[in-house]
């Protein structure tokens, strides 16, 4: 509270906690601490906001048992008729990255390490001949919602997404440069974004011609004001970034990822552009 952030709610599944903490009143709509769930779920509505803030760390061990953890959540986000964000460390690999993992021969680098069998388990399924392949299943089936992938398409280049491993590498599974943590967004919520970062560039685009007195220049061909006018960084109307410095590097043994997300606040009479923070 001395923060700013007055509102809280903590999940004691395992060792690894997983909660909320904000600035705006909340009403948890999901809880899970039971099995298949590793260290537990948290979803939450923003009082005031079309939105559902899901909370999760995935099974760090068996990509079986994260798939099943996948298809709750899944099957809890379709049913939605608003907006939902889910954040957390996924424990899982993404098809959206497949090229980045073959570059590198992951499956191989998996296989032959001398820590084969636990990695094999967390990351790959078995196929004919005994052979394996990186298990997409249980982002698979987050994208199949659909949720769309935010950094993916706001983080920037491959290369600046992974979010392990950090300068604390505690953990064996942190073997290489993987993604292993995620915001994802539904399909409600991303057209939001998309309608506030229309309004927010259309004001931006007012204010510019009140300061020059010019004409509309959209209507003779001109450029669009520039995304930098209202805050937004490349234009993106929510983003999702990983955060890479010397003090990140040294504060886990995971990267945090920064998000913000730009959304319509419901109110009795209209709806507002609001900045729900990171």
């Amino acid at each position: 509270a001395d923060l700013g952030l007055p509102h809280t709610h903590l999940v004691r599944r395992s060792r690894y906690h997983i909660g909320i903490i904000s600035r705006l009143p909340f009403d948890v709509e999901m809880e899970q601490k039971a099995a298949p769930f590793a260290h537990g779920l948290v979803c939450a509505h923003m009082r005031g906001f079309d939105l559902e803030v899901c909370l999760t760390h995935l099974e760090p061990h068996s990509s079986a048992i994260r798939a099943k953890e996948a298809a709750i959540i899944a099957r809890h986000a379709a049913a939605a008729q608003h907006g939902v964000i889910l954040l957390g460390d996924l424990n899982t690999l993404s098809p959206l990255d497949a090229e980045e993992h073959a570059a590198i021969n992951l499956i191989d680098v998996i296989s032959s390490g001398k820590r084969s069998k636990q990695l094999l388990a967390k990351f790959a399924t078995k196929g004919k001949a005994r052979s394996h392949a990186i298990d997409y299943r249980p982002m698979q089936t987050l994208l199949d919602v659909p949720f769309i992938d935010l950094a993916k398409i706001t983080g920037g280049a491959s290369e600046d997404l992974h979010t392990v491993p950090t300068h604390v590498n505690a953990d064996y599974m942190h073997f290489a440069r993987l993604r292993l943590d995620y915001c994802m967004v539904n399909t409600y919520l991303h057209q939001a974004c998309e309608r506030a970062y229309g309004q927010l560039a259309d004001t931006a685009h007012q204010l510019q011609l009140a300061r020059t007195g010019g004409g509309d220049s959209r209507k003779a061909g001109g450029d669009q004001p520039s995304a930098e006018m209202h805050g937004l960084k490349d234009g993106s109307h929510c983003a999702c970034q990983v955060r890479s410095d010397g003090y990140t590097q040294i504060l886990s043994d995971h990267l945090p990822l920064d998000v913000r997300i730009v959304a319509h606040r419901v109110t009795p009479n209209n709806a507002t552009c609001n900045n729900l923070s990171e």
